[in-house]
């Protein structure tokens, strides 16, 4: 649920414009929900280029495990000795082929859980820069001893700030996942390593992708030693010199998890370092939340609302917030196949505007009540034309005749027709930026 003003999508246009850069660079907190917000970008990539490739090296797969069989029937039923030179040759290069190929899809999938901890690090070393700058006292090395030559081509004080945050952050960068986040967790009491569900998986992923950059996925004594020390349950039959990759299910694990920590941390840091932020961090957390419905990641949109409700009331804006936050949660438990009304009728809704009560009757699928509630102008006046098309809790009311009578007397519009006109100019959008790139690249 999102205010007037966050319609559409219910996103919040985030540094985009080129006024907006310049405004990044003129407020910290605003860099940080920019790196988040790039990460989240990154994110979404490469789990959408996950997702279109997968199909084709299933397909692949198959395929490849059709002509082995094959092959073995024959080789099986003595049919090989009716083979020519030409076609042994031509059974050895496939069966060279399909190695390759094996190997080519292991290495795609470690490539992506590696990018996955790449881009999180980007992220990260972000948040340490700020957090450093707003607490200068955390340089460990405060009393470290300067040269003569090192005083005298000191430009100014601030340039040496500067100077040992790079070379402190440089320093942490090249340390364990562990100890990073747990440093950046025990100064601003960030909370990830008591109550980030999560935290497990986020450890074990970061000391696999250790083994996919250095030893290509074999396990070593000092993976097996780290799972230990951090208490992380893994496989049995995973022992020293065996080697793992990554299944489909592991690595939507990782995206997810990461995606997670990642609204975790600048959600928490943004809120610890500045207190004249919270009415926009709680709008880009509820905003990024929502759009997570969009691509029907219901368990995730869930974690991250469960996360919004229990922030700390003075971390804050107040107000409506927290009422936005539990009708989405119902949203994401709804739609996730999950009991929503024990959260819904945790609230006396009756003296709520009456946008809270549309929004109770179509969780509840009273739909009458939802049209009814639908044509007041008190709702009208808070929800635009463009919310009532895509906010993601009407998907089910939008297929009634009751939203379609309600919209079409409201709009004078027919909401089928609408729907078609929109894809059609998306798709033609679409076409049209295609053969943009396509001249770009000629």
């Amino acid at each position: 649920m999102e205010k007037k003003q966050e319609k559409t999508a219910g996103k919040i246009d985030t540094i985009k414009t080129e006024e907006k850069i310049v405004e990044r660079k003129k407020s910290p907190w605003n860099e940080i929900i920019f790196a988040q917000t790039n990460l989240l970008d990154n994110l979404e990539c490469l789990a959408e280029m996950f997702e279109l490739v997968l199909p084709i090296l299933k397909s692949k797969d198959e395929e490849r495990n059709e002509k082995i069989k094959a092959l073995s029937v024959e080789i099986a039923g003595g049919k090989i000795r009716q083979y020519t030179t030409k076609s042994m040759q031509d059974a050895k290069e496939f069966l060279s082929y399909v190695r390759k190929m094996r190997r080519a899809d292991v290495m795609f999938r470690q490539n992506v859980v590696s990018s996955i901890v790449s881009k999180f690090d980007e992220f990260f070393s972000t948040i340490l820069r700020i957090s450093f700058e707003k607490n200068i006292d955390w340089l460990k090395n405060i009393d470290k001893k300067l040269s003569y030559r090192e005083i005298l081509e000191i430009e100014s004080l601030d340039v040496l700030k500067g100077d040992l945050i790079i070379k402190e952050i440089d320093l942490m960068m090249r340390d364990s996942h562990y100890n990073q986040i747990t440093f950046l967790d025990s100064k601003l009491k960030l909370g990830i390593e008591q109550s980030f569900s999560g935290w497990k998986d986020i450890l074990e992923i970061t000391e696999r992708r250790n083994l996919f950059v250095h030893t290509g996925g074999e396990v070593t004594e000092q993976y097996l030693e780290n799972c230990k020390k951090y208490e992380i349950e893994i496989d049995t039959k995973i022992k020293e010199g065996v080697c793992l990759s990554a299944g489909d299910k592991y690595i939507r694990k990782a995206l997810d998890s990461f995606y997670e920590l990642c609204v975790h941390i600048s959600q928490a840091t943004v809120r610890r370092l500045f207190d004249n932020c919270f009415e926009e961090a709680d709008k880009i957390l509820n905003n990024e939340s929502v759009n997570l419905f969009n691509q029907e990641r219901w368990e995730l949109a869930e974690r991250l609302f469960e996360f919004a409700l229990d922030i700390p009331e003075k971390l804050t804006s107040k107000g409506d917030i927290k009422y936005y936050y539990l009708i989405n949660l119902c949203i994401a438990l709804k739609f996730g196949g999950k009991d929503f009304l024990t959260k819904l009728h945790s609230v006396d809704w009756t003296p709520f505007h009456t946008k809270y009560h549309f929004a109770v009757a179509v969780l509840e699928e009273r739909f009458e009540d939802a049209e009814r509630f639908m044509r007041n102008q008190a709702v009208l006046e808070e929800m635009s034309e463009e919310f009532f098309k895509d906010w993601p809790l009407l998907r089910d009311f939008r297929k009634t005749d009751n939203f379609k009578k309600a919209y079409k007397d409201i709009f004078n519009k027919d909401i089928d027709c609408e729907i078609i006109e929109e894809a059609k100019q998306a798709i033609e959008a679409e076409q049209v930026e295609k053969r943009n790139v396509e001249i770009i690249s000629a």
